[in-house]
C-alpha cells in the first residue's frame, strides 16, 4: 500500500476507503518526519473515522489541510511529553477533533464502561469538545 501512495494520483489516493492498511499507508507518506503509531492505535483512529462519518483518505487529507494552523498551534501550547511533537496518528486525531466537534463522541474511550453514567459521559465529551474550541477559529475555509 505504501508503494501505491508513493506512485498514484492525487484523485487515486483521495478515493482510497479508510482501513488500517490505507490510514498506515497515508500517515507513513504524509508524516515521514513524524513518529509512526503501531497498528494498534492506526486501528482506533480508523475506528473513530469511520464512526464520525469519514469514508476516504481524501477526507482525511481535507481534515489534515484545513486544520494545518490551528494543529500547529495546539502542539505549540499542548506539546505531547516526552518528545514535544504528536505522532502521526495524533496530527489527524487532534485535527479531526479541531474540525469536527462530534469527532470527540467517538474519539473519546470509556473504560471501565459501566462506571459511568449517561451525565458523567456527556459532560466528559463537551470538555473534550472544549478543548480545541479557541483552535477553531484557525480553520482554513
Amino acid at each position: 500500500m505504501t508503494e501505491f501512495f508513493e506512485a498514484a494520483t492525487p484523485e487515486a489516493i483521495a478515493q482510497q476507503e479508510i482501513n488500517l492498511d490505507s490510514l498506515s499507508a497515508y500517515l507513513q507518506n504524509k508524516f515521514s518526519n513524524r513518529k509512526h503509531a503501531d497498528s494498534v492505535i492506526v486501528s482506533e483512529a480508523v475506528s473513530e473515522l469511520i464512526k464520525s462519518g469519514y469514508k476516504t483518505i481524501g477526507e482525511v487529507e481535507q481534515i489534515v489541510e484545513t486544520a494545518t494552523d490551528a494543529f500547529r498551534r495546539f502542539e505549540e501550547e499542548n506539546p505531547p511529553l516526552p518528545t514535544g511533537k504528536f505522532a502521526d496518528v495524533g496530527v489527524v486525531r487532534v485535527s479531526a477533533a479541531i474540525a469536527n466537534p462530534d469527532y470527540s463522541r467517538w474519539s473519546i474511550n470509556f473504560k471501565d464502561d459501566d462506571r459511568w453514567t449517561e451525565h458523567e459521559k456527556e459532560e466528559a465529551i463537551q470538555r473534550e469538545i472544549d478543548r480545541y474550541t479557541k483552535y477553531r477559529q484557525m480553520l482554513k475555509k
